[in-house]
């Protein structure tokens, strides 16, 4: 709420980046009366790219510092929660036992700085770009950790990219089986970098949602969970891509009508790409729907009050 006198322009903050927004504005004046309603839309600047980082080390002894411990030393010195740093990973290489070959333990530490939706500066590249006296830091700590008979590359960071940057079903999501209570639907993705996720849904008919467009979620709101109106799904299930050839889905009830939908993501850390959504099936689980006791309990006293007035009116008839 503003003042109209003292405001030329209103700044709208602490929006997400790579977002659709409408805006709605009403003009009141001292009389308590309302101007027309006036509608803009608009988009935030594009959603920042994540970033890399790794350090390699070698030495003649195994280690147990593990990728967290790293992942929360360039954490620090990049200055961002450590929870922005994922994927954290260590790759080792043994030792050859063969003459003239290497006899050192080698590891590659790494992880991916995950861009910040609500921050336009500074940027996750930017971020993930230490200083010199910074990056230093960073190798002298995991010396440390290391121990000294350990040889520390140096930091190096990186711009992130998924391994494959498309994604599209390559076997249509079908219906496979049923049974009281769950849904096997097969399917398989073309990208073993990604997810695949599926939704279970039944507040709309299945006629509804296999003609009315506005009922089917988005591939955003089918790999959260959600439906259109971004409620929680009747049940939901998010599954790795690699070697999937289906998806089961529970927690149904017996004997009712539900409307699956399915979406494979291309794998890009904390927001990724997303196949066109498929509706997977109308199906029905097995078994008979379960009566409602109210239903029952209703029923009951409605049997009831009519033997009541049945034999009041022989009562009567018959006194």
């Amino acid at each position: 709420m503003y003042d109209i006198s003292s405001i030329g322009t209103i700044g709208l903050t602490n929006l997400y980046a790579g977002t659709h927004y409408q805006v709605c504005g009403y003009a009141q004046n001292i009389y308590d009366n309302w101007s027309a309603g006036s509608v803009a839309y608009f988009s935030t600047t594009a959603q920042d790219t994540n970033a890399t980082w790794s350090i390699s080390a070698s030495g003649p002894n195994a280690t147990s510092v593990t990728a967290d411990t790293v992942g929360d030393i360039v954490s620090y010195y990049q200055g961002v929660n450590p929870a922005r740093n994922i994927a954290l990973n260590v790759a080792y290489t043994a030792p050859t036992a063969r003459r003239l070959q290497t006899t050192d333990h080698s590891y590659v530490f790494s992880g991916v700085l995950a861009s910040d939706r609500a921050a336009a500066t500074m940027t996750t590249a930017s971020i993930a770009a230490l200083p010199a006296a910074q990056a230093t830091s960073v190798n002298t700590e995991v010396h440390s950790e290391l121990g000294t008979t350990f040889t520390v590359g140096a930091y190096a960071d990186g711009v992130y990219a998924p391994a494959q940057t498309t994604v599209s079903f390559t076997t249509t999501p079908t219906e496979e089986s049923t049974t009281t209570s769950a849904i096997t639907i097969g399917l398989a993705s073309d990208n073993a970098g990604g997810e695949i996720a599926c939704v279970v849904l039944n507040e709309q008919s299945q006629e509804d949602y296999a003609n009315i467009a506005k009922y089917t979620p988005s591939a955003e709101q089918v790999y959260l969970g959600l439906d259109v109106n971004n409620s929680a799904a009747v049940s939901a299930m998010v599954i790795d891509a690699s070697g999937a050839t289906s998806i089961t889905v529970s927690g149904l009830d017996k004997g009712n009508n539900y409307t699956a939908f399915c979406v494979a993501t291309n794998g890009y850390l904390v927001w990724p790409a997303y196949s066109a959504v498929s509706a997977a099936a109308y199906f029905a689980t097995d078994g008979t729907a379960d009566t409602d006791d109210d239903d029952d309990d209703s029923a009951l006293l409605v049997s009831s009050n009519l033997v009541a007035v049945c034999s009041m009116i022989a009562a009567l008839i018959f006194n």
